[in-house]
């Protein structure tokens, strides 16, 4: 290869006309990129490409990585931060997965409900419209902050904000539906009474063990991985395995074609968007990067010991908090896994003495949702504002959602009052 590197060169410099005395005085030190690597490892940089760039129909494999210098301080830092393509969120980003989560919320209240209700009594008018209220708060403060309109609507948050809303209309009126006529049978069964049969057919508990599955594993991987089409097996099995009544299980016929149907048309929506985010142009991150100030080391001493011995061994396995730069003045860019253990270790990060969390995703402020209870008034914390507050439907406890929007260092603050955090939106 060190032969082949040095003719392709010569080539070049013959094409280029290059003199011969130029072209015999060039030094050709050709070495592996792993020697390169090490080489400059060993001096203090880091490098900061996963992937090292050839271009196509090179016949010497000639790469290129990035590399950074090592930071000394924290000018240092931000300057190699910069570099990195994956450190920096939009401003709108925090906000952007407000109805992504609600679409989760949706997902978990689902579950929650029909493991002791039938699906028909669900309210799905009622989440359909907060997912629109969802959306319709993301434009409003987006505008707040003064963004062009032409910018928002070009913007990829946008794009998957329209996409989950277009998808939860679509899921939410298919199954307002698709119960209306067992809701009408219900109705002239049971009189005022119809939401409240509890009694259970062997599908609906299977659909809510689906559901349940769906909720959770939406709560920290995107909706859109989810193996909906394996379902439709599992649904048929259920159905033919039934000791039901014979009028019973052609209701079970009825509905497993409904359900069937249902979980094509979730995975036909999902395709497009993992085409898109899975493709190595456009991978969507599962990891955020967090600027702290720890004197005392206690990410390496608390923070990740505590992620190691606690982290969910199912979902969370290989996720890891790692330091990805730091500075003799302890600064540190600390990379987190994104969705529900962003959220877990937001706490951890709380419950330190002198660890300070100074920006997320580059940016100074994100937002949070927080559970009140009937009896609590809506709570104000420091350097934070209440966007909007939205009523947790069906619950038995009448309790609600309040989003708040804060300065990063008031994280701390927020996780010490006791709230009970729902999720922080990275």
């Amino acid at each position: 290869m060190h032969a082949i590197a040095s003719v392709v060169h010569s080539f070049v410099n013959a094409a280029a006309g290059v003199p011969w005395n130029v072209e015999a005085q060039e030094i050709r030190n050709f070495h592996s990129l792993a020697y390169w690597t090490q080489m400059l490892e060993n001096r203090h940089f880091v490098r900061i490409s996963k992937e090292s760039h050839v271009l196509p129909g090179d016949p010497t494999e000639n790469a290129m990585a990035l590399f950074v210098k090592e930071p000394q301080d924290i000018g240092e830092l931000r300057t190699a931060i910069s570099y990195r393509k994956d450190c920096t969120r939009t401003k709108d980003s925090t906000r952007a997965t407000w109805i992504e989560w609600g679409n989760v919320r949706y997902a978990k209240q689902y579950a929650e409900f029909i493991q002791k209700h039938h699906s028909y009594a669900f309210d799905f008018v009622g989440h359909l419209t907060q997912h629109w209220l969802f959306f319709l708060h993301y434009l409003r403060e987006s505008r707040k902050d003064k963004i062009p309109l032409k910018q928002i609507l070009l913007s990829d948050n946008f794009a998957m904000n329209l996409f989950i809303l277009i998808a939860a209309t679509f899921q939410g009126l298919s199954g307002l539906l698709f119960s209306l006529p067992a809701r009408l049978i219900a109705r002239l069964q049971d009189g005022p009474r119809w939401r409240s049969d509890t009694n259970l057919t062997e599908l609906e508990k299977f659909d809510a063990r689906v559901e349940d599955e769906y909720s959770k594993y939406i709560d920290h991987t995107p909706f859109y991985m989810f193996d909906y089409l394996g379902k439709i097996s599992e649904v048929w099995s259920i159905v033919f395995r039934s000791k039901e009544s014979l009028s019973r299980r052609v209701i079970n016929v009825v509905q497993a074609l409904i359900s069937s149907l249902g979980l094509v048309i979730k995975a036909a929506i999902s395709a497009p968007i993992r085409a898109i985010y899975t493709s190595e142009a456009n991978l969507e991150p599962d990891t955020i990067k967090v600027l702290i100030f720890d004197p005392a080391d206690e990410l390496d001493n608390a923070v990740i010991r505590r992620w190691e011995k606690e982290k969910d061994p199912v979902y969370h396995a290989h996720h890891k908090i790692e330091v990805v730069h730091s500075t003799p003045d302890h600064f540190k860019l600390v990379s987190i896994p994104r969705y529900r253990p962003f959220t877990t270790i937001c706490g951890y990060l709380s419950e330190t003495f002198n660890l300070e969390v100074l920006e997320i995703g580059s940016q100074t402020e994100i937002s949070a949702d927080v559970i009140l209870h009937p009896a609590e008034a809506t709570a104000s914390f420091p350097d934070a504002r209440l966007v909007y507050e939205l009523p947790k439907l069906q619950d038995e406890q009448n309790r609600r959602f309040a989003t708040y929007h804060f300065k990063v260092p008031a994280l701390k603050a927020l996780f010490q009052s006791h709230a009970v955090i729902e999720y922080i939106h990275e």
